[in-house]
């Protein structure tokens, strides 16, 4: 994608700081659209769908939580980049906020250059994950058909080194494996052991393993996750 077909919404309820935004990024050759709150987002997105979105959470009307949530459960816009900008910088906050699916996270002030290059590192990640080989994934189906257990046994069995991307009920998860054994899992939970348990629980929903994913070096969002699968459910 050339940065000049990029197209922008900026969901902010600080009009200065909507402009200050379009006004650093237009000239960079992005084309911005604003939205006051999430209800105005929804309406914009449903008049065409843009590359990246850029939110607050505190706002009237309807918060960026729940803009992420209902992008996040609609087949049509579940893989729009999302990155919140916010003066919420709690861990707590960050956490939340990656669970429900977003993909980055920006604490105010920020400088512009820095929303700029967030911009540029995520559609990035998205490009990167639109490439994925689609041969290289040869193992994807519904958890209600296959235990999710033996799936697990399976990759270790044969000394798997990738990701095992989850979606169930409008959440993602991922299981990260190195030569078999599960060395990270993600959901976004608040402790750091919550998200294998929570994932192992999952009786339905999609899968989708992915090789050669380096748990230290890449980081699967929801959002990342949900390009991954659409790209799998395109050619099946």
């Amino acid at each position: 994608m050339s940065q000049s077909s990029v197209n922008v919404l900026i969901v902010e309820d600080e009009p200065r700081l909507a402009r200050a935004i379009a006004l650093y990024l237009g000239p960079r050759g992005y084309a911005v659209r604003t939205a006051a709150n999430g209800a105005e987002a929804l309406e914009s997105v449903a008049q065409g769908s843009p590359d990246v979105i850029v939110a607050d959470i505190m706002m009237p009307v309807m918060d960026g939580y729940t803009l992420c949530r209902r992008l996040r459960s609609e087949p049509a816009c579940c893989t729009i980049p999302f990155l919140f900008l916010t003066a919420k910088d709690e861990d707590l906050d960050r956490i939340h906020g990656l669970k429900i699916g977003a993909d980055d996270y920006l604490a105010k002030p920020c400088d512009l250059e820095e929303i700029h290059i967030r911009i540029q590192a995520v559609l990035a990640r998205v490009a990167a994950a639109r490439q994925v080989p689609m041969d290289n994934i040869r193992m994807s189906g519904q958890l209600a058909e296959v235990d999710l257990m033996d799936l697990i046994q399976g990759l270790e069995m044969y000394q798997q080194t990738g990701a095992l991307i989850l979606k169930h009920n409008g959440e993602s998860g991922v299981l990260y494996f190195k030569e078999g054994r599960i060395v990270g899992a993600e959901l976004g939970t608040d402790d750091g052991q919550e998200p294998l348990f929570s994932l192992l629980g999952w009786k339905a929903g999609t899968y989708v393993f992915v090789p050669g994913v380096d748990s230290e070096a890449v980081r699967l969002t929801a959002g990342i996750a949900n390009v991954l699968m659409s790209h799998v459910d395109d050619i099946t």
